[in-house]
Order: structure tokens, then C-alpha cells, then sequence
């Protein structure tokens, strides 16, 4: 049976690729994408497909050097934290084997859950 999970990634557009390596910079940014599958496994794998995918079309046209997604090893998960997962309803939902509207995915930036009281960081 399948199930619904969120798969999040981290990644860097060509800007941060070309800032980073000129500046020695570290910034990337994260999305996330709700893949139905079968397992955590299959959408882990299903979700590199989908980051890969998702970076070579932010790099087409960019001269690169055969840069990827894969090789440039970002960090990539299955989100589990009840908060976050309650935030992230304007996510775009697709099932393994299935390709997201890179455009959408583009906005769908990594959910967060807003600061509670004990969150917060303190004035003291």
C-alpha cells in the first residue's frame, strides 16, 4: 500500500554554484516534494531521481562542467517531524515514477513550523 511521504533535498541553483566556488562560500537552498510510494526506500529513491532531474534543469544552458546533483552529494530525507509535516500543504504531491512541474517544485521550498513559546529564543 502506499503511502505519502515528504521527501526534502538540498541543492544549489548556478548563482550559488558560481558564488560559492568564487567566494568559498557554502549557501544552498532546500525543497521538498510529497511522493507516494510504497516504502521510505522507494521514495528516497524515487526522490534522488526527482532532485537530479530538478537540478539539471536549473543548470540547462549553464556552463557547468558536468556539475550534478548527485556528485555534489546533498543532504536528502524523509521528513517525520509531526510540525513540519503539518506545515507543508502548499507542497506539491506527485507518485514514484512520476515527474513534478520543475516550476512548482521550484517554489516549494523546505516547510518549516512556526516558532511556539518554547521555541522562541529567549530575551534574558
Amino acid at each position: 500500500m502506499s503511502k505519502t511521504r515528504l521527501f526534502c533535498f538540498g541543492y544549489e541553483t548556478p548563482t550559488q554554484f558560481v558564488n560559492n566556488a568564487t567566494n568559498g562560500w557554502d549557501d544552498e537552498n532546500s525543497a521538498a516534494i510529497w511522493i507516494k510510494a510504497a516504502s521510505d526506500e522507494a521514495a528516497i529513491e524515487w526522490g534522488r531521481v526527482v532532485a537530479a532531474s530538478f537540478v539539471s534543469h536549473l543548470f540547462e544552458g549553464a556552463d557547468k562542467n558536468g556539475y550534478s546533483w548527485v556528485s555534489a552529494n546533498f543532504a536528502h530525507w524523509i521528513e517525520t517531524d509531526p510540525n513540519i509535516l503539518a506545515h507543508a500543504t502548499e507542497i506539491p504531491i506527485i507518485t514514484a515514477g512520476e515527474m513534478p512541474d520543475f516550476v512548482a517544485l521550484s517554489r516549494s521550498t523546505y516547510p518549516t513550523a512556526p516558532l511556539t513559546p518554547a521555541s522562541q529564543p529567549s530575551n534574558s
